[in-house]
């Protein structure tokens, strides 16, 4: 099979002889898959070259910077407050958000050491306060048993020596005050240990209501 190369046949000059110019199909076909193969191979090399380069600017202005704002995120999560993405910042958007995120940091460390100071003040302050409850609940504890120690210790004298003298009810009256004196005693004994809850760990107990009830009744009564 041959493909002509030229329409009609050529004649030399001078000569009696016509020259027919061509190649065959075959030779054509060949190099036209040869020269189809070369394009195929640039164009596989360019979008390589391409993925590649598009891999390296994705690599140095996405996703590093990216990594970096998620490990500060993290370290900002688990209390290192100190935490900061820092310089330097990608370009356009990414690194203005990368630019808030610090200073959003920067004012939550601000907030974070204020509040401490504030903390340590009214810790100060409580620790003042206990003292002054503790100097007052000994006043009290001092202060008040020293009377009721006496008033306790003239009406046992009483009924002691001066019981023959009395009747029922001025015997049962000097019951009645030792008991009652008795009752403050424990009283101061509870408003102390009650001043002291505060300083305490809480422990849940269980409480017998309908006995707590008559016991009140009963001192009422």
């Amino acid at each position: 099979v041959w493909a002509v190369a030229e329409p009609e046949p050529r004649e030399v000059p001078g000569a009696d002889l016509s020259v027919l110019v061509g190649v065959s199909k075959g030779e054509l076909t060949a190099a036209a898959d040869r020269r189809q193969k070369q394009i195929l191979a640039v164009v596989v090399v360019a979008t390589l070259l391409a993925f590649v380069v598009a891999w390296v600017l994705a690599e140095a202005g996405i996703r590093r910077p990216i990594k970096r704002m998620l490990d500060a995120s993290a370290r900002l999560e688990s209390g290192e407050l100190g935490a900061r993405i820092g310089m330097p910042y990608s370009r356009g958007e990414l690194g203005a958000l990368m630019g808030q995120l610090d200073a959003t940091a920067e004012r939550l460390d601000r907030f974070n050491a204020e509040l401490e100071r504030r903390v340590a003040e009214r810790t100060a302050q409580l620790e003042a306060a206990n003292k002054d409850i503790d100097g007052f609940s000994y006043s009290i504890s001092h202060d008040l048993r020293a009377p009721l120690r006496a008033i306790d210790g003239y009406a046992q004298i009483l009924k002691e020596d001066y019981s023959d003298r009395l009747d029922d009810e001025g015997r049962r009256l000097i019951d009645v005050v030792r008991d009652r004196a008795q009752k403050m005693g424990e009283l101061i004994d509870e408003f102390l240990l009650f001043s002291r809850l505060g300083r305490g760990a809480l422990a849940a107990t269980r409480i017998d209501m309908e006995a707590l009830v008559r016991e009140v009744i009963e001192e009422i009564a």
